[in-house]
């Protein structure tokens, strides 16, 4: 129930979750914690990112606001990724320490608990002018700013969660055939596109019309190749992805759409894959993490150089990767210090340039407005959206490189899809490809809620590889 609840008001929620699964654990399966080798590893990088807040110029008072009252609040994040690393350590400790084929009953859980979260994001796209009035009663502009963003997160919440539901229920089929994972590409790709010309209320008949078409597809050109119940499930997730690409791009949020486009690149990996496919993906990842600045120094000539117009909010999302790149050269070595972006004051008045192109995106009459909106917002709004730029500025070479060994060691370690870790892999390169649009261009490395949302979604994996193998 809690899940379902932080999920659908924003994920914020998520690291009381983590934490209030680590107090239990205590209780009830207190877990033989032995951390191999990229634990340890990993547990380095903490450790470092930690040491960088001693020359971070945002290190200040340890708390803020009244215990008291609504504002309390930890403002070290060094504390709040430490908690929530424990916190996640503790959780999913012990779910490892539950014993083997006595996790149906939670595995059953899982699949209610995700039906329930997709149930609950297309309440709220067909209702959510009445939620909005109802929670923010006399206050439009807070309803259409806090509101809607709230709405966003817990779409990409899940987006994030899609995948451990979608191979939850695919076990009730047992087989993850290439021509579901081919088809929900086929079929998510339609939607995007339909969904674009739709009108809100149309939008949600596409899903009905995709599941009456898959009904049609296995009996005239499929002859019945699949049994009748695994048809079902294999047509129910079709349809379901659709339904759910409709809504999030309704919601406005590109990035639960982009979670669910990865999250099948992901299944397709592991299916084209099925030995190295997640071993790949960690790789990959890695490289990701320690190339970040070369990256993306390409990106943003390329899009100088190409002349593209940009929506405005992402052109300035170009220029603050830019900012920040500049930054790292500035201290490659050991960073800033954690959370020193939020420290950082360029605005768009000290870089006229980019000033000029913002304003030249609007309209002639509206690029007045257009500058005077820009021109004393920062160029870099507290963090980079983008984790592995922010890891580079803030903890230097020395974090990227403790992480990307980290990330290394994980990857040899990672099952085959094969037998009865099958699931396990999807499920897992699922998440970790959903949760890559909000890792590269939404939250802060430093969002304990993000990590908790994901330490969730972890244990949720973990006790589906201890189902019983029936």
């Amino acid at each position: 129930g809690l899940w379902i609840l932080a999920a659908i008001t924003g994920s914020q929620g998520f690291t009381a979750i983590i934490g209030l699964l680590a107090i239990a654990s205590l209780f009830f399966k207190r877990p033989d914690i032995q951390l191999p080798v990229y634990g340890w590893a990993m547990v380095t990088a903490l450790i470092w990112i930690t040491l960088t807040a001693i020359w971070s110029p945002a290190t200040g008072p340890v708390f803020s606001g009244s215990m008291t009252g609504e504002d309390f609040a930890v403002d070290v994040a060094s504390i709040r990724l430490v908690g929530v690393a424990i916190f996640a350590a503790l959780a999913i400790g012990a779910t490892m320490a539950v014993a083997e084929g006595t996790a149906d009953k939670s595995n059953t859980a899982i699949l209610i608990v995700a039906g329930m979260l997709c149930a609950l994001i297309v309440l709220v796209y067909i209702f959510r002018e009445d939620i909005l009035a109802f929670a923010y009663p006399g206050e439009p502009d807070k309803a259409l700013a806090d509101g809607n963003q709230n709405i966003q997160r817990a779409a990409n919440s899940v987006a994030v969660f899609l995948p451990v539901g979608i191979v939850a229920f695919m076990l009730r089929a047992g087989k993850f055939p290439s021509a579901v994972v081919a088809l929900l590409f086929v079929v998510t790709c339609f939607a995007l596109m339909l969904v674009l010309n739709m009108t809100n209320r149309l939008a949600l008949v596409f899903p009905v019309i995709t599941a009456i078409a898959l009904e049609r597809l296995h009996n005239r050109v499929l002859k019945g190749k699949y049994n009748s119940r695994a048809w079902l499930v294999y047509a129910s997730v079709i349809s379901l992805v659709a339904l759910l690409v409709v809504v999030f791009q309704k919601l406005g949020s590109q990035s639960a759409v982009a979670s669910v486009l990865l999250m099948l690149a992901g299944f397709a990996l592991v299916k084209a894959l099925p030995k190295n496919g997640l071993k790949s993906l960690f790789a990959v990842i890695a490289g990701y993490v320690l190339l970040a600045p070369l990256l993306f120094i390409g990106v943003t000539r390329f899009a100088a150089s190409s002349n593209m117009n940009l929506p405005e909010s992402f052109q300035a999302r170009l220029y603050g990767w830019q900012e920040t790149i500049t930054k790292i050269f500035e201290k490659p070595i050991t960073g800033h210090g954690l959370e020193s972006i939020g420290t950082w004051r360029t605005t768009y008045t000290e870089r006229p340039e980019w000033l000029d192109h913002l304003a030249s995106l609007a309209s002639p009459d509206q690029a007045g407005a257009m500058r005077a909106a820009w021109q004393n917002y920062p160029v870099v709004p507290g963090h980079p959206h983008n984790m592995p730029l922010e890891l580079w500025a803030e903890t230097g070479i020395i974090g990227v490189a403790l992480i990307v060994i980290a990330l290394l060691l994980a990857a040899r370690r990672m099952p085959a899809a094969t037998g009865a870790n099958t699931p396990v892999t999807y499920a897992t390169a699922g998440l970790i490809c959903a949760a890559l649009p909000l890792f590269s261009f939404a939250y802060s490395a430093w969002n304990e809620a993000y990590w908790g949302m994901l330490s969730v979604a972890a244990c949720a994996i973990v006790l589906m590889s201890k189902r019983s193998p029936k």
